[in-house]
């Protein structure tokens, strides 16, 4: 609120009080101050607004000298104007002239002086964050001294209504620290005082929104978690901390302990990633937000490394070691929303486990080495990037996705000896993409019933599983198996098993399928779209050997490469050895290529059922068959 007078009024909708001190001659020995009287309004130089606008003045007397209660000669007197306006539009370009028209008092030159006017401050603060404004922006930047002179700032007490501190400087610069855990409005009064003591008050006020709760290892104990006196724990800044918070992790080197666990709304922000960025704030005016260092380190030998709640937020943090084969470094059910950047998860147990929510996250890198999983996503959505590392040691499936739709990539390696490496099942759209090197010597690798999900393999397939089936991908979906050295090896399970699934435009291609007993080496059923290609590496059976399969006559059993209602199949550099009923068998089959490849050995056992080495019905499109070998040895 300005408080002018015989100038332009700026915004004024209650009375201003402007205080006006002289001394004074006069022609009698003595009179009696005047009371109030108008101030003429002049005629505004632009066309004022709509406003009803008043000036009075009245005379009181300031200072008397022989304590008479008249004014004398050498008295001051001191003249209150009253400016206001009753309208409900702004007052603009209005003028009032001041006239003293006393013909018994004499002003006397250069004593006429104006109180300062101290105009009110507004200031935004986040919550346990204090702000610093220098001299230019501080509490006398918009106060006025009408005769000119200097200006100075001060407060007694310096405290704000709610318990803030303020730290007030006389040329108007200060701090002021909200309250701890306080978001609201908070207000304080100032006195700005001019060259003649005189003076006049402000009031600022704080609108103090959102709170960031501080962390610092290195900070002593006993903080109360503001800005100027962090926590050192993430205990405190957990216990101390609600819904919809800020909590900032400086990292000091030390790794923090106990883990945490959020709160609905909450976001987790570390020191390695932007805080403006992961508390959604722009920083108000006076306050410095700390550049972005290295990611701290979140620990917990009791538990989880970080317990979601719903609608989190996680920027800038590293998830280490936990405390026991169930824990997860990041563990979420039910959690609603997840944004995560700049995040790296390096675990002696289990990485991810998140259940039912959508997630938007971006990993640095994920490495885990214990766990039932070290990867497990159930019902989960969005966009999840893990980024690169290793997943190992886990003593079930190393990477599980259970239905959900979100899109998946991950480029670290992922190696499992005691189930599955990878097992996707019930997915109903979204993609999957491995980038990394995958060993299996478990179970292999299962994808199930994943109907408008695509998914990739690119880093390399080691899958040799024994008895157990070594890549199998039935019940729809799309799939991809290229780029790398992808190999599959069995003793008595089917090496790779396709059915009702679609082939991706890479295709799927294997440099070896190799299996020796069981029922079948590939089994291909009712799969449309690109290329299965068993390609070899150029010398006679580098693309692999399958021996040795049995079962009854009429049946699947018992068939080295089984193929049915499906097409373009590509078998190179292939040894086929003993069956009991086919080599090749192939149903309503199209576009087959057989070449570099032998068949050796008893094909089929029964003449009734038609059993032989190579066996095709309803072949359609193009068949090539070069530079094979086909021996019976009964």
């Amino acid at each position: 609120m300005s408080k002018p007078v015989s100038r332009t009024v700026v915004k004024i909708f209650t009375a201003v009080t402007l205080l006006l001190l002289t001394s004074f001659a006069t022609t009698n020995a003595s009179s009696t101050p005047h009371g109030s009287q108008a101030i003429r309004q002049q005629t505004p130089a632009l066309a004022p607004e709509v406003v009803t606008v008043t000036a009075t003045k009245t005379d009181t007397l300031f200072t008397d000298v022989n304590n008479n209660t008249l004014v004398d000669p050498g008295d001051t007197l001191q003249y209150t104007i009253v400016v206001g306006n009753s309208g409900d539009e702004d007052a603009l370009n209005t003028l009032f002239t001041d006239v003293t028209d006393d013909t018994e008092v004499t002003v006397i030159a250069g004593s006429l002086r104006a109180t300062p006017i101290g105009c009110n401050d507004a200031y935004n603060v986040i919550g346990n964050t204090h702000i610093t404004h220098a001299a230019g922006a501080g509490l006398l930047a918009n106060d006025i001294d009408p005769d000119g002179g200097s200006l100075t700032a001060s407060c007694a007490p310096c405290t704000s209504t709610n318990g803030g501190a303020v730290t007030l400087n006389a040329d108007g610069s200060f701090t002021y620290n909200p309250p701890v855990g306080f978001t609201g409005s908070d207000t304080f009064t100032y006195t700005v005082t001019d060259n003649h003591s005189l003076t006049d008050t402000g009031t600022v006020t704080f609108t103090v929104t959102n709170r960031i709760w501080w962390v610092d290892s290195d900070a002593p104990g006993g903080g109360d978690g503001r800005s100027t006196s962090p926590f050192n724990t993430l205990s405190a800044a957990q216990a101390a901390s609600g819904a919809n918070d800020i909590v900032f992790v400086y990292n000091r080197g030390a790794n923090y302990t106990g883990g945490f666990v959020m709160d609905n709304g909450e976001r987790l922000c570390g020191h390695g990633a932007a805080l403006a960025t992961c508390s959604g704030i722009t920083p108000p005016a006076g306050t410095a937000f700390p550049g972005t260092s290295t990611n701290p380190t979140i620990i917990n030998a009791a538990g989880n490394g970080v317990t979601l709640a719903q609608n989190n937020t996680i920027h800038g943090v590293t998830l280490g070691n936990t405390g026991a084969a169930a824990n997860f470094a990041l563990s979420g059910s039910n959690f609603g929303t997840l944004n995560l950047e700049i995040v790296t998860i390096n675990t002696n147990n289990g990485a991810i486990s998140l259940n039912t929510g959508t997630a938007t996250a971006s990993f640095t890198s994920v490495t885990a080495t214990g766990s039932t999983n070290n990867v497990a996503l159930t019902s989960v959505n969005g966009n999840l990037n893990l980024g690169t590392g290793a997943l190992s040691g886990s003593s079930g499936d190393a990477f599980v996705i259970g239905g959900g739709a979100a899109a998946v990539s991950y480029t670290g390696t992922i190696t499992n000896s005691a189930a599955r490496a990878v097992n996707i099942q019930n997915k109903t759209a979204g993609t999957v993409t491995f980038g990394g090197a995958i060993t299996s010597t478990g179970t292999g690798i299962l994808l199930a019933n994943n109907s408008g999900a695509t998914m990739t393999f690119t880093g390399g397939l080691s899958l040799n599983t024994g008895t157990n089936t070594a890549f199998s991908a039935t019940g729809g979906g799309t799939i991809n198996v290229s780029t790398g050295i992808n190999a599959a090896t069995t003793t008595a399970g089917t090496a790779v098993n396709i059915r009702n699934m679609t082939i991706g435009a890479s295709g799927v291609t294997f440099r070896s399928v190799s299996a020796n007993g069981g029922s079948n080496g590939i089994y291909l059923d009712s799969n449309t779209g690109g290329t299965f290609t068993v390609s070899g590496t150029g010398s006679p059976g580098s693309g692999g050997t399958i021996q040795n399969m049995s079962g009854a006559n009429g049946t699947t059993n018992g068939i080295g490469v089984y193929l049915n209602n499906t097409g373009n199949v590509s078998l190179n550099w292939m040894q086929l050895n003993g069956f009991s009923n086919f080599a090749i068998r192939g149903i309503t089959v199209s576009n087959v290529t057989f070449t570099n490849s032998v068949v050796s050995g008893l094909s089929g056992d029964s003449a009734a059922d038609d059993e032989g080495a190579i066996s095709f019905t309803n072949l359609t499109g193009t068949f090539t068959f070069t530079n094979r070998g086909v021996t019976r040895n009964p």
